[in-house]
């Protein structure tokens, strides 16, 4: 079963996209504030937030998805 994050939705020319380079940043449709959806298969099922643990990116699961509590 695949487990996803979506980050944001981001919109850039293909010029910006072949010039990308590391440390470059794409600013996305959400906000640092925001919680993101975590998917299981293609359900979002759990909300968390972005973080870092032992010097890894990460995600912390914040809240139960209503409709996968309800067993949809």
């Amino acid at each position: 079963v695949s487990v996803r994050c979506i980050l944001g939705d981001a919109s850039i020319t293909l010029r910006e996209l072949l010039n990308l380079a590391p440390g470059d940043i794409l600013r996305t449709s959400v906000s640092v504030q925001d919680e993101l959806h975590v998917l299981v298969g293609d359900r979002a099922r759990f909300l968390g937030r972005p973080g870092i643990a032992n010097g890894r990116v990460a995600l912390r699961i914040t809240t139960i998805e209503p409709q996968a509590e309800q067993g949809a």
